[in-house]
Protein backbone atom coordinates (compact mmCIF):
# COMPACT_ATOMS: atom_id res chain seq x y z
CA UNK A 1 0.00 0.00 0.00
CA UNK A 2 3.06 2.20 0.78
CA UNK A 3 4.51 1.73 -2.51
CA UNK A 4 0.71 2.38 -4.31
CA UNK A 5 0.34 5.55 -2.32
CA UNK A 6 4.20 6.78 -3.28
CA UNK A 7 3.27 5.84 -7.13
CA UNK A 8 0.13 7.50 -6.83
CA UNK A 9 1.99 11.19 -5.09
CA UNK A 10 4.98 10.71 -8.02
CA UNK A 11 2.32 10.28 -10.54
CA UNK A 12 -0.05 13.05 -8.95
CA UNK A 13 3.71 15.40 -8.45
CA UNK A 14 3.64 14.27 -12.66
CA UNK A 15 0.25 15.69 -13.36
CA UNK A 16 0.26 18.60 -11.34
CA UNK A 17 3.78 19.53 -12.52
CA UNK A 18 2.53 18.73 -16.53
CA UNK A 19 -0.58 21.29 -15.66
CA UNK A 20 1.50 23.40 -14.09
CA UNK A 21 3.79 23.37 -17.39
CA UNK A 22 0.98 23.96 -19.45
CA UNK A 23 -0.57 26.83 -17.40
CA UNK A 24 2.70 28.00 -17.77
CA UNK A 25 3.10 27.21 -21.54
CA UNK A 26 -0.27 28.87 -22.05
CA UNK A 27 0.46 32.02 -20.38
CA UNK A 28 3.69 32.16 -22.08
CA UNK A 29 1.85 31.59 -25.14
CA UNK A 30 -0.47 34.71 -24.09
CA UNK A 31 2.01 36.79 -23.14
CA UNK A 32 3.99 36.21 -26.10
CA UNK A 33 0.62 37.12 -28.63
CA UNK A 34 0.00 40.01 -26.64
CA UNK A 35 4.07 41.05 -27.41
CA UNK A 36 3.29 40.63 -30.55
CA UNK A 37 0.05 42.04 -30.73
CA UNK A 38 1.40 45.29 -29.43
CA UNK A 39 4.39 45.22 -31.93
CA UNK A 40 2.19 44.93 -34.41
CA UNK A 41 -0.12 47.71 -32.81
CA UNK A 42 2.88 49.85 -32.56
CA UNK A 43 3.60 49.34 -36.04
CA UNK A 44 0.59 50.19 -37.07
CA UNK A 45 0.32 53.12 -35.45
CA UNK A 46 3.34 54.07 -36.48
CA UNK A 47 2.32 53.30 -40.28
CA UNK A 48 -0.93 55.42 -39.43
CA UNK A 49 0.66 58.79 -38.51
CA UNK A 50 3.68 57.96 -41.48
CA UNK A 51 0.67 57.76 -43.90
CA UNK A 52 -0.83 61.00 -42.27
CA UNK A 53 2.20 62.62 -42.47
CA UNK A 54 2.36 61.74 -45.68
CA UNK A 55 -1.20 62.82 -46.84
CA UNK A 56 -0.93 66.43 -44.94
CA UNK A 57 3.04 66.77 -47.27
CA UNK A 58 0.70 65.86 -50.45
CA UNK A 59 -2.06 68.38 -49.34
CA UNK A 60 0.52 70.70 -48.76
CA UNK A 61 2.15 69.84 -51.45
CA UNK A 62 -1.19 70.15 -53.89
CA UNK A 63 -2.05 73.61 -52.21
CA UNK A 64 1.69 75.19 -53.18
CA UNK A 65 1.43 73.79 -56.58
CA UNK A 66 -2.13 75.83 -56.62
CA UNK A 67 -0.50 78.59 -55.62
CA UNK A 68 2.05 78.62 -57.82
CA UNK A 69 -0.65 78.19 -60.47
CA UNK A 70 -2.11 81.33 -59.47
CA UNK A 71 1.08 83.28 -59.25
CA UNK A 72 2.32 82.23 -62.43
CA UNK A 73 -1.12 83.58 -64.44
CA UNK A 74 -0.60 86.51 -62.30
CA UNK A 75 2.60 87.08 -63.53
CA UNK A 76 1.32 86.31 -66.85
CA UNK A 77 -1.37 88.53 -66.74
CA UNK A 78 1.06 91.43 -65.18
CA UNK A 79 3.06 90.58 -68.05
CA UNK A 80 0.36 91.14 -71.03
CA UNK A 81 -0.43 94.48 -68.86
CA UNK A 82 2.48 95.57 -69.19
CA UNK A 83 3.01 94.50 -72.86
CA UNK A 84 -0.34 96.13 -73.28
CA UNK A 85 0.82 99.54 -71.46
CA UNK A 86 4.68 99.52 -73.33
CA UNK A 87 2.17 98.96 -76.47
CA UNK A 88 0.26 102.25 -75.54
CA UNK A 89 3.33 104.46 -74.34
CA UNK A 90 4.45 103.61 -77.53
CA UNK A 91 1.73 104.56 -79.62
CA UNK A 92 1.29 107.83 -77.59
CA UNK A 93 5.16 108.80 -78.34
CA UNK A 94 4.69 108.24 -81.98
CA UNK A 95 1.20 111.05 -81.46
CA UNK A 96 3.75 113.03 -79.55
CA UNK A 97 6.12 113.01 -81.62
CA UNK A 98 4.11 113.39 -84.95
CA UNK A 99 2.48 116.59 -83.07
CA UNK A 100 5.71 117.99 -81.75
CA UNK A 101 7.28 117.64 -85.67
CA UNK A 102 3.71 119.20 -86.78
CA UNK A 103 4.02 122.28 -84.22
CA UNK A 104 7.36 122.78 -85.85
CA UNK A 105 6.32 122.82 -89.05
CA UNK A 106 3.74 125.32 -88.49
CA UNK A 107 6.31 127.30 -86.11
CA UNK A 108 8.79 127.50 -89.16
CA UNK A 109 5.56 128.46 -91.65
CA UNK A 110 4.71 131.16 -88.96
CA UNK A 111 7.68 132.42 -89.04
CA UNK A 112 7.54 132.64 -92.94
CA UNK A 113 4.79 133.94 -93.46
CA UNK A 114 6.04 136.95 -91.09
CA UNK A 115 9.43 136.78 -92.89
CA UNK A 116 7.28 137.39 -96.04
CA UNK A 117 5.00 139.89 -94.76
CA UNK A 118 7.66 141.87 -93.35
CA UNK A 119 9.73 141.51 -96.72
CA UNK A 120 6.29 142.91 -98.60
CA UNK A 121 6.14 145.57 -95.83
CA UNK A 122 9.58 146.72 -96.54
CA UNK A 123 9.32 146.79 -100.59
CA UNK A 124 6.20 148.57 -100.28
CA UNK A 125 7.26 151.36 -97.92
CA UNK A 126 10.18 151.37 -100.37
CA UNK A 127 7.45 151.93 -102.93
CA UNK A 128 6.21 154.84 -101.28
CA UNK A 129 9.28 156.63 -100.79
CA UNK A 130 10.33 156.51 -104.16
CA UNK A 131 6.70 157.55 -105.01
Amino acid sequence: VDLQQRLARVELAEATERAQRSALAERLFVVEDGARRSVVERKLGEERRALSRERLMNEQMAAVEVEKASLLASYEAMASSTAALQEELAARSASVRSLEESLERSSLIEQQARGAARSEAELAEQQLRRA
